[in-house]
């Protein structure tokens, strides 16, 4: 029997979907960026002892653009 031990196993790991154009939430402090407001506010508040730092990012940028619309489901009828 296989131990979890045993070297020749190998546990696939998933990969993140993790893109720097993503990560919209930056630290002021430390410049950590964060996907999501959640996530930023937890590090301020355990790693800052709740002080929000000058500087934090915590919306879009304004210039971004809006990603295109993809359609998705069954096509519209094109009537005559």
């Amino acid at each position: 029997m296989e131990t979890l031990s045993d070297p020749s196993i190998k546990i696939r790991k998933r990969a993140r979907n993790t893109s720097k154009n993503d990560q919209n939430y930056i630290c002021g402090g430390c410049q950590k960026s964060y996907k999501s407001y959640p996530a930023l506010y937890l590090h301020i508040k355990r790693k800052h002892d709740g002080v929000r730092p000058a500087e934090t990012r915590t919306s879009k940028p304004l210039n971004s653009q809006p990603k295109e619309k993809i359609q998705t489901g069954r096509p519209t009828k094109v009537k005559f």
